[in-house]
């Protein structure tokens, strides 16, 4: 969708992303990672004639040991991993607000300076968010997006309420 059509509606972001959180919470109840959440590996369509959702596959990296710390795509991967020595759900949570983040800007944010340390300074496309959720919409990245994990999200669920209230809030 991002390759053919670019950057998805304000609608669509809140559903997608809702249905990415909902898998990435599905998959931390049961204790597996998935190890490359990134858009090339979500597909969207329906089995019906209802509205298209979001589904994640191409689990080929979910058996990896966790100390494996290089697998899976380097641009969506957590930068931070070599600090904790394990992939972690805070790991999976990270790629996937990358995801969402190229989703509604179609870039991903970087991290400015030489090397991401305690220096490195967050960069949202943040004037790609529309206006209207854009303060929301910055607050939940940085959060999902914090060095320390200790600042982001402590699970799936409570990202995924985040980014429908973000979504849904006023100017």
């Amino acid at each position: 969708h991002l390759a053919r059509e670019g950057t998805v509606s304000l609608e669509l972001a809140e559903r997608y992303g809702d249905d990415l959180l909902s898998a990435v919470e599905y998959l931390e109840e049961h204790q597996v990672m998935h190890r490359d959440i990134k858009p090339a590996n979500l597909g969207v369509g329906s089995v019906s004639k209802t509205r298209a959702h979001l589904t994640l596959f191409d689990f080929s990296l979910a058996a990896s040991s966790r100390s494996d710390l290089k697998v899976g795509t380097a641009a969506y991967r957590d930068p931070f991993l070599d600090l904790r020595g394990s992939w972690d759900n805070a790991a999976e949570r990270w790629s996937a607000a990358i995801t969402l983040h190229e989703m509604l800007t179609g870039v991903r944010p970087i991290f400015e300076g030489v090397a991401i340390d305690a220096d490195s300074k967050l960069v949202l496309a943040a004037e790609r968010f529309d206006p209207s959720v854009r303060d929301s919409l910055v607050a939940f990245f940085e959060r999902a997006l914090a060095r320390d994990t200790e600042q982001r999200f402590v699970s799936a669920e409570e990202m995924r309420r985040a980014w429908v209230t973000a979504l849904a809030a006023p100017a």
